[in-house]
């Protein structure tokens, strides 16, 4: 048993080979800095689902260090300085000529996701919270009988052709395109339960 913890010890000294700096700005205050951090740690950790070694994330003021583990994979600075803003979007517009208008512009408030393969397409389940449930339900009704979209910032990630009936008790299906790789897929998943970084960021 000190042997296997030794080892472990030893990981979590030697498996982090990536640091990284980014900037927060316009300068922060201590309640922006604190919600950034935890974004950012949220979205490394969907990245590294299941790894024995977790990113370490160090906020001081408007700087931010972020050790990163070398694996499975250093993930794509995308995680770090993306804006990541979550909406449900309605399509006013045709399904050849879509006009998206935002319904809700919220988190999905999501505490944990998979990553798998559908028909050959990478597929993300996002069990949603009550606070994730109740944003579906109400963008839901807003689009009942309409196309409504999924959106992360301005890329459309997955359109219900017509909604009908949500069931918000279920996890929630994203299946992406196939031209997406598994890489984009799972950058998207950390995203989505990651959420928004209240202000921007810029790697170093």
């Amino acid at each position: 048993m000190k042997k296997v913890l030794s080892l472990l010890f030893l990981l979590g000294v030697t498996a982090h080979a990536d640091v990284v700096h980014v900037a927060l700005t316009p300068p922060v205050n201590p309640h922006q800095a604190r919600v950034a951090g935890h974004v950012l740690t949220t979205r490394l950790k969907a990245w590294y689902l299941g790894a024995p070694v977790q990113p370490q994330v160090d906020v001081q003021g408007s700087a931010v260090k972020v050790d990163m583990p070398s694996k499975p994979a250093v993930p794509p600075h995308a995680i770090l300085t993306s804006p990541g803003r979550v909406s449900y979007r309605i399509n006013r517009g045709s399904h050849d000529q879509p006009r998206w208008v935002v319904l809700v512009q919220q988190p999905l408030g999501t505490p944990w996701f998979r990553s798998g393969r559908y028909l050959g397409m990478n597929r993300i389940t996002l069990q949603l919270n009550p606070v994730g449930a109740k944003v579906l339900s109400k963008a839901s009704k807003q689009a009942l009988h309409h196309e409504m979209g999924l959106f992360v910032d301005s890329t459309l990630v997955e359109a219900e052709p017509v909604v009908k009936v949500v069931d918000t008790r279920s996890p929630l299906q994203l299946t992406c395109s196939r031209t997406m790789k598994e890489a984009d897929a799972r950058v998207l998943a950390s995203l989505l339960v990651g959420g928004p970084l209240p202000v921007k960021a810029k790697e170093q």
